[in-house]
């Protein structure tokens, strides 16, 4: 007797990206260049974001992952050009090396959150740029009316869901180790993730001090969940959290929330959104080919979890089993694994961790019967990463050494800038080429 298969979902990216001037610094406000890109490309292809010197792209979702991510491509290499014809550029990676004071937007909802987390911990989060994923959720289990999940009992769908909602966290260091771009924010070289310190922040980032250090429940890397009613518990709680953290700030919660949407309220790396997606928010932004080639990996693992119905079992499992198959169910390490030891290695290591690069590999293994051997060629320039044990931030890290730049003290202004520049100039030749790559396969 076959098993009736899932409707297949949709992918969908969003990627936030710095534009700066000719000196290499942040440009004051970016409202002038989505005007115009509005113009070419529709208003909802170009967004504004919380900083000011900030554009986000979002692709048109589709079943196929190539689709979208050509029309990624298409919006971001027009942003480039649009940009390059007022002598500007697109810094691609999260985080400015430089020491500069961002420009919030003044919205209603941003000055709360400022006002909730406080100036200092809100401006960490000004700096941190990322790259967001979107899988639509199992068909059935997202009442798209009430905006929220549907409780179901012995439901397959149901079961699919938390599977792809654990396996998401599981493969959480993975990504950002594949997308950091990240090694100097403020002038300092914390980690070669230093926006996963900033942003994330907590005790097991060791790094207090981020934006939701002493906020996880609301922005860190959450626990897995072994139930759907777990899931939905969480989501509660985390609204009741918010919403004593705006009574302490001295805002109405009422008023405030009133428009606000109940999924809006959480920041985690892995969560449900409004839209009926499961969203992975964790990684850095970066060229195109490094997002998309990350966006094909989880479209397949996604794909494979959800149209079999293979079900993500965490265990008592070393680095070493991780992502063993035995029939339809796939073993994953305890959440305490991922998220004390794996998310550190990542953000302060990468790949010259083992631990990464060996639980990177593991799950290379597992995924790759089901990716289509011709995506093969869109997804060497992701997987040559590990193959040479070095990411985009290695890259960055040597390039200011040979410049003699001291890494042990704060980077200067112009320094910081150099570097910025160095990279920007190159976004839209990384477009343009890899563009080029997609429209030559098969797919």
């Amino acid at each position: 007797m076959s098993v009736r298969r899932l409707k297949k979902s949709l992918s969908g990216f969003e990627a936030e990206f710095c534009i700066l001037d000719n000196n290499g610094i942040p440009i004051k406000n970016v409202d002038p260049i989505i005007k115009e890109c509005r113009k070419e490309l529709g208003r909802n292809r170009v967004k504004t974001e919380c900083n000011k010197s900030w554009i986000e792209l979002t692709s048109y979702p589709s079943i196929n992952v190539n689709n979208t991510s050509a029309d990624l491509l298409h919006t971001l290499e027009h942003v480039c050009e649009i940009a390059g014809k007022k002598d500007m550029y697109v810094f691609p990676f999260a985080t400015h090396p430089m020491r500069y004071e961002p420009a919030m937007r003044k919205k209603r909802w941003y000055l709360i959150q400022q006002r909730v987390f406080g100036k200092d911990r809100f401006r960490k989060a000004l700096l941190c740029a990322g790259f967001h994923y979107h899988y639509t959720l199992p068909r059935g289990i997202f009442d798209h009316k009430k905006g929220f999940l549907r409780v179901m009992k012995h439901s397959k769908i149901k079961e699919s869901m938390m599977h792809s909602y654990n396996v998401a966290i599981a493969v959480d260091p993975i990504l950002t180790s594949f997308l950091q771009s990240s090694p100097f924010v403020d002038g300092r070289n914390l980690a070669k993730d230093s926006r996963l310190l900033y942003y994330r922040g907590g005790k097991q980032l060791n790094y207090p001090k981020g934006m939701y250090g002493n906020q996880q429940l609301l922005g860190g890397l959450p626990p897995y969940k072994q139930t759907e009613k777990d899931l939905i518990y969480s989501i509660r709680k985390r609204e009741k959290r918010v919403k004593k953290l705006i009574e302490k700030a001295g805002v109405n919660p009422g008023k405030t929330m009133e428009k606000t949407h109940t999924l809006d309220l959480c920041w985690n790396v892995v969560r449900i959104n409004k839209l009926g997606t499961l969203e992975l928010r964790g990684m850095d932004v970066n060229y195109p080919q490094y997002m998309i080639g990350a966006g094909i990996l989880l479209k397949f693992l996604f794909r494979e979890i959800q149209q079999d119905f293979h079900k993500v079992v965490p265990a008592d499992i070393t680095v070493e089993e991780a992502f063993k198959r035995e029939g339809n169910v796939v073993y994953i390490p305890p959440h305490t694994t991922v998220r004390n030891i794996l998310q550190r290695e990542s953000a302060y290591n990468g790949f010259s961790s083992k631990k990464i690069r060996k639980y990177t590999t593991r799950f290379l293994r597992f995924i790759k019967p089901s990716l289509h051997k011709e995506y093969m060629p869109a997804l060497k320039p992701l997987l040559s990463l590990i193959k040479k044990k070095k990411t985009v931030s290695d890259r960055i890290i040597s390039s200011a050494k040979r410049k003699g730049f001291n890494l042990d003290s704060e980077l200067s202004k112009k320094e910081a800038a150099e570097i910025a520049l160095n990279w920007a100039y190159k976004t839209k030749k990384e477009t343009i080429d890899y563009t080029e790559l997609l429209e030559g396969l098969e797919l």
